[in-house]
This record gives structure tokens, sequence and C-alpha cells, in this order.
């Protein structure tokens, strides 16, 4: 028996080849596909049920998949708000540093209740068929809906699966078979079920608190049989297994030191196959260890030492001398994670305020996010950063209660987990993706915006590029005969423009004339789409009696007092047919987009694939058919356009903006359509007063600016609603340097609270901790 040992310097050439040695060939595939950059996505929620009104907080952790390391190279991350038909409401372009963004998605009164998810991606991950991005669900309450009304009055009905471990049952040949029971909400209940062979009971199993659970079975071709699970309520039968006359199954167990993988099979096919050599091989994404076993007998034991095997998941596959794939089976090693599981947490009340002191043990330097929540709360996030780049990555389906197989270290839980990796983790990767030839890489791996520039005409000037918010300056030096020009690593901000200057050889500026181009220019489509389980609200809901927010503080709190000519702006109120609204510098700033400065005013806005449409909710401004109108923009009394054209927009310029909702003017010969009309000037930008020496240009797509994340005003933080549903505070990016962070946040009268952090260092440690703190008392 040979074993091979491959780690990843080279690059060769893929597939099985004729005359080629076939351990050789599956090394080369492994090689030129593990090669590929991959980036895997976590998303830490600060809660999973809102209430219209709530910012709904977010961090994104992008790590490298191979080198379970913060991806470094990822600068793009798209994110989307789905609704329960995965229709996108609200999408943002985040900058990534260090493997880490955060932002948030806004709700408001006209926001709809029901399920949701968000979904974040990268332009590279549209090159691979199972792209390794986030999804993770929530659900927003109407505060003016009963919660009673909220619960399903169907009953639950169960699915039972029953799966071969490896995905064959060979006739004559022992196998493992693994046993799952969910409902239609994804959730698995604590059962006893039994088997049947042509009528007969023969056996009994065993189902875990998830609905999941094993029993040994020996397959005969000529019987038929039956699973029975008997519930309270209902029975939950599986009729029928698809048993194989010839073929070879796999079995893994372990022991202390070592991991057993054997190979077994039949009489008949010994007599086809006797002496045949299949290969083993396993691989942890990065490294890959190729075996050889000859078929002598009905069993083929191979033994491997635990300490050679990498910590989290090995991927068991078994192949026939030709390279035909048969099967695979995982494999989760649970020593040796870099996982940081209790931090401390320490807090002291000062008058109004309490002070955090979080220590990191073994942790130098990372980021972390924080969600405080009331110790009573029903809305904890159900987020596991290391179930998300350690397991479910490698499993078909959800998995509930992600915690359970890594708070604990012993023998039920190691059962557990491979029960959960024997029904929901064999089919999930195909071998053909993971090792098989490479397809075309077709998306680029993004750095900002690129910017090509072609010349107006031919110049010896060379360029400045303008610093911005999130980009440096840069100066592009042009040989005589270039006719353009590119650069990447450009961070314009929503509201910022491209500002180039052409310089000539005695540093003279002026304005730049070119033709810029951008890339990317729009949201990318992106349909891959994980179907969400129905959201359940805990029974702990139903006596809860939800309130609207206190909406007396207003959540700016930017106040700039400037001089306002009464008399001009008395003139254009008298004139208009709506409401006027004045912009000062501070408003300018403020706004940094028109989707959030009309989403204040309680507008609807839908965004997808980089198109904006802007609904009020007003029963005067809808169709024939009652459906809301879209509304349509002026700018400075010109021609009618959409909203699609006002992505980029420079907020920073605007004089006034007049809201005709009244549902009498007609455009385009229609009447009731809202009515949006902007006046602008760009020499009032607080940004740049003078463009006399350089050029603005529109980008098309732009990065969100970073967001602060407005914590609700309660009337009465005593209240049931509060106490389960209620948000104390969210740290959507917490540093941590020589292991302490620390923060402050208001003190609301809950002296015990939950405290949910998750976080990544830069050497790759995953923090993960669910745990109540309380005050201190001085």
């Amino acid at each position: 028996m040979k074993t091979y040992q491959v780690l990843l310097f080279i690059l060769l050439i893929p597939v099985f080849g004729s005359g080629q040695n076939q351990v050789d060939s599956l090394i080369n595939n492994f090689n030129e596909r593990s090669q590929i950059p991959e980036e895997n996505i976590h998303l830490h929620l600060n809660k999973s049920i809102y209430v219209k009104g709530e910012d709904i907080g977010y961090t994104a952790y992008v790590i490298d998949q191979r080198t379970k390391q913060p991806s470094l190279a990822t600068r793009n991350l798209y994110v989307q708000l789905l609704d329960d038909s995965y229709e996108v409401v609200d999408e943002k372009l985040l900058l990534v540093e260090n493997g880490v963004a955060t932002h948030v998605f806004e709700t408001n009164g006209s926001t709809p209740a029901g399920d949701y998810s968000i979904k974040a991606f990268t332009n590279w991950m549209r090159n691979f068929d199972q792209p390794l991005y986030a999804q993770e669900p929530l659900r927003i309450l109407d505060p003016s809906v009963n919660m009673d009304e909220l619960y399903e009055s169907e009953e639950r009905t169960f699915t039972l699966s029953i799966l071969p471990e490896g995905g064959h049952a060979v006739d004559g040949v022992f196998v493992k078979m693994g046993a799952i029971l969910k409902d239609q909400y994804g959730n698995g209940i604590a059962a006893s079920g039994k088997v049947f062979k042509n009528g007969e009971e023969i056996s009994v199993f065993q189902l875990d608190d998830n609905g999941i659970g094993s029993f040994m079975l020996l397959p005969d071709a000529e019987s038929d049989y039956k699973f029975l699970v008997e519930l309270s309520e209902q029975e939950v039968v599986k009729s029928g297994l698809n048993i194989e006359d010839k073929g070879v199954s796999v079995a893994v167990a372990e022991s202390h030191s070592k991991v057993y993988i054997n190979l077994k099979t039949n009489n008949e096919t010994l007599e086809d196959r006797s002496g045949e050599e299949f290969v083993v091989a396993i691989n942890d994404h990065k490294n890959i260890k190729v075996f050889k076993v000859s078929l002598k007998n009905h069993e083929n034991l191979l033994a491997i030492k635990r300490d050679s095997l990498t910590a989290g998941m090995n991927q068991i596959s078994y192949f026939t001398h030709r390279g035909l794939h048969l099967g695979d089976r995982l494999y989760f090693k649970r020593e040796g994670l870099n996982i940081n599981k209790e931090p401390k947490v320490f807090l002291s009340r000062q008058l109004d305020s309490l002070h955090i002191n979080l220590d990191f043990k073994g942790i130098s330097k990372a980021s972390s996010s924080v969600s405080v929540l009331p110790g009573q709360s029903k809305a904890l996030p159900q987020n596991h950063i290391v179930s998300d780049f350690y397991l479910s990555t490698y499993l078909k389906g959800n998995i509930q209660d992600p915690s359970q197989y890594f708070e604990k270290n012993d023998r039920a839980v190691e059962v557990a987990l491979d029960n959960l990796l024997l029904t929901q983790g064999w089919t999930m990767h195909d071998w053909n993706n993971t090792f098989g030839p490479v397809d075309t890489l077709r998306y680029n791996w993004e750095d900002g915006i690129m910017v090509t520039a072609n010349l107006k005409s031919k110049s010896k000037s060379d360029f400045l590029l303008l610093p911005g918010r999130f980009t440096d300056s840069k100066i592009i030096t042009l040989d005589n005969e270039q006719k353009k020009f590119s650069f990447n690593g450009y961070f314009p901000t929503t509201g910022e423009s491209l500002k180039l200057s052409a310089q000539n050889k005695r540093g003279k500026s002026k304005p730049a004339k070119i033709y810029p181009q951008f890339n990317p220019s729009k949201f990318p489509f992106f349909d891959n789409i994980r179907e969400n389980l129905s959201f359940k609200i805990p029974d702990e809901l139903k006596s809860v009696q939800l309130e609207l927010f206190d909406e007396t503080e207003t959540l700016s709190t930017v106040i700039v007092e400037a001089e306002v000519n009464e008399d001009r702006n008395q003139r254009i109120r008298n004139s208009a047919r709506g409401r006027i609204e004045f912009f000062n510098d501070a408003d300018r700033m403020r706004y940094i987009n028109i989707e959030q400065y009309l989403r204040n005013k309680n507008f609807r806005i839908n965004r997808s694939n980089g198109t904006l449409r802007f609904f009020y909710p007003s029963a005067r401004l809808t169709d024939s058919n009652n459906q809301p109108n879209e509304a349509v923009f002026v700018l400075n009394d010109q021609m009618p356009i959409s909203g699609e054209n006002l992505q980029g927009f420079d907020m920073s310029i605007i004089d006034y903006i007049e809201l005709d909702l009244s549902g009498s003017t007609s455009v385009f010969g229609k009447s009731g359509v809202p009515i949006i009309k902007i006046y602008f000037d760009p020499n009032l930008s607080p940004y740049s007063k003078s463009s006399k020496f350089f050029t603005d240009y529109i980008v098309p797509l732009t990065f969100e600016m970073p967001a602060k994340f407005y914590t609700p005003t309660y009337f009465d933080y005593s209240s049931n609603f509060f106490k389960k549903l209620g948000v104390i505070d969210w740290q959507g990016k917490l540093k941590i340097e020589n292991g302490k962070a620390e923060f402050t946040m208001p003190y609301v009268g809950q002296d015990t609270m939950w405290f949910i952090i998750e976080g990544m260092g830069d050497d790759g440690t995953l923090i993960h901790s669910v745990q109540q703190a309380s005050v201190t008392k001085d």
C-alpha cells in the first residue's frame, strides 16, 4: 500500500487521462482546482426578529477557504436584502477591509412585515457552481398586528429520509444507515423508529433532538423495507430502499488515535473484481492524501493516524482504478480548531451608562461584532461563524442549533456530529466540481472600481486623480502615443464623483477631457438562492404586545445653523404645488444618496440590479388596479425621468427638493403619480466650491459610507415587548488589541443581558460566544 501526500506548490495538468498513472492524475486534478482562490462569507446579524422601524445591523466576515485566514484581497462585497419571494428590496456595495465589512439596512413604517433574508457575495464567486456566499434569514413584525395572528394553525408535517453511508447499500453488506426526520420548518424532533423487512419488525433506531440518528442494516435485495416513526399525532413512513446487487460501500470509524476507512463488498462483486485496485482520497480543500486499496476481501481496511488529518472537515472519496467516482463520506476532526469560545465580559455602571470590557485570552489582534440584547430576549441571532466556515459549507440543508457541535467535547457530541455528516454531508460536494477540469474564469476578482479613461484628443498631459474619502490621490503618466489609460483601486463613496485634472509639464492644472468607463458600473446579477425554511416565531412571544417606538428624539444629531434668504424661500414655497425642503451644508453631507433621503420621507424603495424604483404608500397615488405608481423625478425643471437614472446622484449639490404627493399633477398623460422635483447647483457642494481646475464625472456605482446603527428608543424598558424583542446595543466593528476591547452603551435598567460575540483574528482565530453577563454593583 502506498501513501501519497501533496502540498500545494505547483499547478499541474488535469483529468484522468489514458496511459497516465491514475493516482497522479487524481493529484493533478486536485492541484489545479485548489490553486484557485475561493472566498467564504459569514454574516453576523444583531438579532433574528425585528419590528418595523428598527435598523438591521450586520457584519460580514470573509475568509480564504483554503487557508481559513481573513481574505485580505477581497475588497468589493455585494449585500442584498431579499423579501420572502427572494426579490431584491435593497442592496449595497461595501468596502471590505482585512476581511471585514459592516453596515445596516433601515426599515420604516412602510416596510412590509414578513420573512426576509440578507445575502452577501462577491463578483469572483460567480465563477463557481457552488459559491460559498452567505444568506441569513430574519423576520420583520408589524406592531399593528396582534401576535396571535402570526402563529400558524397548520400542524407540523414531517418527512423521514433514510440514507446509506457513502451513498451505497450493497446486497449482503452491513451498512450504517442515517435517519433524519424534519418538519416543514426544518426542525427535527426526538423520536423512536422501527425498521420492517417484508412486513416484519427487525430493528429499532433512536433520533436525537434534531431528528437525526443512525442504525446498522444488512440489506437484502430480494426484500421490501419500510421505516416508521410514530409520533403523538401522526405516523411518518419511508418505504423502499435502493439496494445494489453488486458494488462497493464505505464505512468510516475512529479510535483515539486512528481513523479507519473500510471498503466493503459482496461475493458477486469479488467474483468480477477481486484484486482490482481502488483509490481512496482524503482532502481538506488545501492538501490531499491518496491511497491505493486492493479489493481482495469482503472488508478491506485502511487505517490512518488521526493526527495526520487536518482540523475541521476532511472529505473521503473513493474511486475505481479508472477514475470512476463511487462515493463520498465526510469526517470532522474537532481537535485543533482555532476557536476562541468564551471571552470574559465585565460590566460596570457609570450613572446612566454601562462600560463594557472584553477580555479575549490568546488573541492579539482581531475584529469583532457584539450584539447586546435583554436577558429575556427571544430574538437571539442564530448565526455561528465556526459552523459557517468549518461545517455548513460541506453540508446540504440547514443545521439546527449548530452551537451544540462545538460547545462540548464528549462522545455524545462526536456521535451526533457524525450522524449529521452521515445524513446531510455526503451529497453536498460534487467531485467533478471539486477536482475536475476548471472552466474559464469569466468574472474578475475586483479591487474597487476600475476606471478606463479614453482621451478625447492626443495629449501630452499627465493626469491627477483627486483624493476621495477612501481613495488616495495618484498621478497617471502617459506615453506620447497613449490614447487611454486605466487604473484599479478606486473606492468612491455615495455622493462622490470622479475628479480628474490634466497637468502640463509646468504642473499647471486644468479640467481633464476624457470619456470615462467604470467597471463594475452596476450591481452584478447573482441568482444563487438558498430556499429559506419558514421562520417559526417562538411560542414565548404569543403574549407579547408589540409597540411603536418613541420617535420624539431625532436620529440625526447634526444641527447646523445657516443663514437663509427668507424672501426667496417664501416665494418658492408660494409657487410650488408640493412641499418644499431647502438644503443647507449639513443636509448635503447628511443625505448620502437620494434613496436615503426618500426613505426618511417614508417612500418605499425597490433596488435591484442597479435599478432604483420609488413608491409612496398612498391611495391617491395608485393606478386603476390599486397598485402604487412609480415616482418620477424632474431635475431643474427639465424633462421627467425615472429613479433608475439617479444612481450615484450627488446630493452635495442640492439647493432644494419639492415633493408633490397630491396626485393631481399629470405626468406623461398619467395622474396619481408622485413627483419629486430636484433643484441643484454644483457650486453649492460643501466638498468643493470650485471645479475650474478639474472635471467631475458621475460614478454609476459607489461604495456605501460607514453607517451608524441607531438603537430604538422605547416607551417602556420594563415591558415584555422590550424584554423579549428589544435591542440594547450593536457594535458592528469592534477592534481587539492585545486581547482587549471596550465600549460604552446606555444603561436602560436591565442588569442582566445577552452578549452575542463573533469575530475573526488576523491569524484566522474564530470567535463565537453567546453568554449572559450582569452589571457589577459599585
